[in-house]
């Protein structure tokens, strides 16, 4: 329904997270408009690249990342907190960086619902 690039990396990871974590904040900071979903394995993992996506955008800078907005989405997490996916993006900041919403995700957003705004996903192709 819509065109659709896709990106390989020239060589395999060594880190899967770490890449996919990076290529998450490189979207944020170069690319145009559009919220983010990052596809991993499990919960933990989850949340941990939550936290690191957040710290790291903090440690930008205004001048460098705009404001994020950073969700998980996993089986266990209760529904109100689930249902934060379809939250707005923020606004772009004082200093026109735009805003994003970066959703963090297991396999259960691939095929079972439509985030609106998703423009840039992000997939090492894992799963458990």
């Amino acid at each position: 329904m819509y065109p659709v690039e896709v990106f390989y990396t020239q060589t395999p990871e060594q880190d899967y997270f770490s890449a996919a974590v990076k290529t998450v904040l490189q979207i944020h900071v170069d690319e145009g408009q559009g919220d983010i979903l990052l596809f991993l394995t499990g919960e933990e993992e989850i949340e941990s690249a939550c936290t690191e996506i957040r710290n790291e955008v903090r440690k930008l800078g205004d001048d460098v990342a705009g404001p994020i907005h950073v969700v998980p989405l996993y089986s266990t997490l209760p529904p109100q907190q689930q249902n934060r996916i379809f939250d707005e993006a923020p606004a772009p900041n004082r200093k026109g960086k735009v805003g994003r919403k970066v959703v963090v995700a297991t396999n259960i957003a691939e095929t079972s619902l439509t985030i609106d705004g998703i423009v840039y996903v992000v997939d090492p192709g894992l799963s458990k």
